[in-house]
């Protein structure tokens, strides 16, 4: 596979990308949660006459869904349009005063120009007559948190202390004090498990390892025709919280997918469900008691928590299609068995020229007190990732405006009350992900990639707490695009990558004027980066040849302590073939205690003798960092392989998550948990659910 774009990649590239104003692509269909998804499904074995891997499959899943959602907004769908082309800054949000009539007058017109297809170009219905006629995409997407004066997590997963003060694992997060949710958690005592997407919850007591046991099984409670099933898990000391989508799937074969909305006489299918909180208190961990249920309208994308606070974001689309009435345009939520209460008008913002029939809709909510009001808060807007702090929370998404792509940043700062007002702004480009935001001092940092006349190249772009733009840094890497970023302190590290992989480094010191102090060029590439001790940087990613082409996992060791020369002091390339989905389910890498080591999963293609992919050998690597040098110490599987040829892609093959209590490692399938020896690797326990 080539990472070298063409001419035409791009332009296909920027004909989708607005698509995710209005269908933007869920957490759960990222190609790399496609790719995780299904390697905990059930499969058949690769056919003889053609050789079809799971990458294979999770490329194209996410192509089919990129390509479903173009064909709606080819056929006239609308996106924000920008305000200020040369600064990207937009227009302040207006306050909706008093009542629902302005939002009402909002919607109804939009209604009225989508039915009369006033916004398909000429340009938009070429390319639509090109396409299928009857495509049904999904809408939602995933957000990201940011502040204002954090500094980013470097020591995240370093050693805590239960009360018994043995170290315990922790999730890998962006930003210190504030947790994000995941499928695994470990609080010193017991593993809190739920494989995305399962309706269950597994409470597991691992020590000792050679007799760990099930302490109780929660199964989420579940509605007539709807799927409660568990998206991720925080836990705050006899709290259990469960992250879940709701899915109405009463109406159609798909769950949460209900064709209900007609936009320019093409048929798309709005998400048909909820995002539900449920709050367990497990002070007796074999029987947890469920003590609150909390419910938002949209889909989930993301949430966050700082202290006894749960940040919960969701995109709500509202239907615009049918005859009659405007229905269920403000969005609701519902707290246990209370009726649901719409947001107060005064909660509610919109941009003076916003065109989206998408809410961004926010609470904060206080999971020791069932009784205090959340706070609530939704823009008219669309998200695609969250950066967050202790300060605020942003959300980010990209859109076109003619030829110039832009980046749309909403920000919701905490208050003592819960959330204030909303501010909003733009950057030119597009964001990676969640780590290409970052605040410092009172500044947002913001690194994106853009496209001007077929040239793609990289920026910085600095902006005050008002979201209003101070300065940027363009024309990184000419004819490249990032595929890795890390704000530390007053620096910044950029990776592009066409052929080569450049190390950038920047200084963000004056916030007038940011600059480059040096870049490195070697082959290969890092898809993320977590600095391991001062001056060091881990990059995890993928080895290349000078063509471009990947071979192999590749974790590279940078010294940065002379900024105006990064160099690669160290480098291990695992066998052709690996991989890994660390850089994008970055909660699966796990730092041991002190930074010196650390674990992923890797997975590598096995073949038969006919060269068809036969099946995945799942493992799991430990990895030290001794002298400025990459050491693989051990590689640890659930299950031999053996076992793997004969399950064959099954559902409880792949290692998803690792945790350590003490100097006990455990390692997580969907349907297996084993426990290792730290220091010698050797096999304690396992536990088969």
């Amino acid at each position: 596979m080539k990472k070298k774009r063409n001419s035409q990649t791009v332009l296909l590239q920027k004909a989708l990308r607005p698509l995710d104003q209005i269908n933007t692509l869920p957490p759960s269909l990222t190609p790399a949660q496609i790719s995780a998804l299904l390697r905990q499904q059930e499969a058949p074995r690769a056919a003889k006459s053609r050789v079809l891997t799971l990458r294979h499959v999770a490329v194209a899943a996410a192509v089919l869904a990129i390509v479903i959602g173009a064909i709606a907004l080819w056929k006239g769908l609308p996106y924000l349009e920008v305000v200020n082309q040369e600064t990207g800054d937009a227009a302040p949000l207006v306050e909706v005063l008093q009542d629902y009539s302005k939002i009402e007058a909002y919607f109804q017109a939009l209604k009225d120009n989508l039915e009369e297809g006033s916004y398909a170009s000429p340009g938009d219905q070429a390319v639509a007559e090109a396409t299928a006629e009857s495509i049904h995409p999904t809408t939602r997407g995933d957000v990201p948190k940011a502040g204002t004066s954090a500094t980013p997590n470097a020591n995240a997963n370093s050693a805590s202390k239960n009360n018994a003060q043995t170290a315990y694992g922790k999730t890998n997060t962006q930003i210190a004090d504030v947790d994000e949710a995941d499928i695994l958690k470990n609080d010193g005592a017991c593993l809190y498990f739920a494989p995305s997407g399962g309706t269950k919850i597994q409470i597991i007591a691992p020590r000792p390892a050679g007799s760990m046991k099930v302490l109780s099984t929660i199964s989420v409670p579940q509605e007539s025709g709807k799927r409660l099933s568990v998206s991720e898990l925080y836990v705050k000391g006899n709290r259990l919280i469960a992250v879940c989508n709701l899915a109405d799937v009463s109406t159609s074969g798909k769950q949460g997918i209900s064709a209900d909305a007609v936009y320019n006489s093409c048929m798309m299918s709005v998400f048909n469900g909820d995002a539900r909180i449920l709050i367990y208190d497990i002070g007796d961990r074999s029987k947890p008691k469920l003590l609150r249920t909390f419910t938002q309208d949209g889909g989930i994308l993301s949430t966050r928590m700082i202290g006894d606070t749960l940040y919960l974001v969701t995109q709500y689309t509202v239907a615009l299609s049918g005859d009659g009435e405007l229905k269920d345009y403000i969005p609701t939520t519902t707290n246990n068995r209370e009726p649901s209460k719409k947001l107060n008008a005064a909660d509610i913002q919109i941009l003076p020229d916003a065109k989206t029939p998408n809410y961004l809709v926010v609470s904060a909510l206080d999971t020791r007190d069932e009784t205090k009001e959340p706070a609530r808060k939704a823009v008219l807007g669309s998200g695609d990732q969250v950066y967050c702090n202790t300060d605020a929370l942003y959300t980010a998404s990209s859109a076109y405006d003619g030829e110039t792509e832009f980046t749309t940043i909403f920000g919701f700062p905490f208050t003592e009350d819960g959330l204030g007002k909303s501010v909003s702004g733009r950057v030119r480009g597009h964001i990676l992900n969640q780590f290409s935001l970052d605040s410092f001092n009172g500044a947002l940092r913001i690194a994106t990639t853009e496209t001007v006349k077929g040239t793609t190249s990289s920026r910085i772009t600095i902006l005050d707490s008002s979201l209003k733009t101070l300065s940027s840094l363009a024309n990184i890497a000419p004819g490249e695009e990032i595929y890795a970023v890390r704000f530390l302190g007053t620096k910044g590290y950029v990776v592009t990558f066409r052929q080569t992989d450049p190390l950038f480094v920047i200084d963000l010191s004056d916030t007038g004027a940011p600059k480059i102090l040096g870049k490195l060029k070697i082959p290969g590439f890092s898809s993320y980066l977590h600095p391991v001790g001062e001056n060091l940087l881990l990059g995890i990613g993928q080895d290349t040849d000078l063509q471009g082409t990947t071979r192999g996992v590749k974790l590279s060791l940078f010294d940065v302590s002379n900024p105006a020369k990064p160099r690669e002091i160290d480098s291990l390339i695992l066998p052709n073939g690996t991989h890994t989905d660390a850089p994008s389910e970055y909660k699966s890498i796990l730092f041991l205690p002190g930074q010196n080591s650390f674990a992923l999963p890797i997975y590598q293609e096995e073949f038969d003798q006919s060269f068809h992919a036969y099946y995945q050998d799942y493992r799991y690597c430990i990895l030290s960092i001794q002298k400025n040098q990459i050491k693989l110490q051990h590689t640890l599987r659930n299950y031999t392989k053996e076992e793997l040829r004969s399950e064959s892609y099954s559902v409880n093959s792949a290692i998803l998550r690792g945790t350590y209590i003490g100097d006990t490692l455990y390692t997580l399938s969907n349907g297996r948990v084993c426990a290792f020896s730290l220091s010698s690797g050797q096999k304690l326990g396992q536990l088969d659910f």
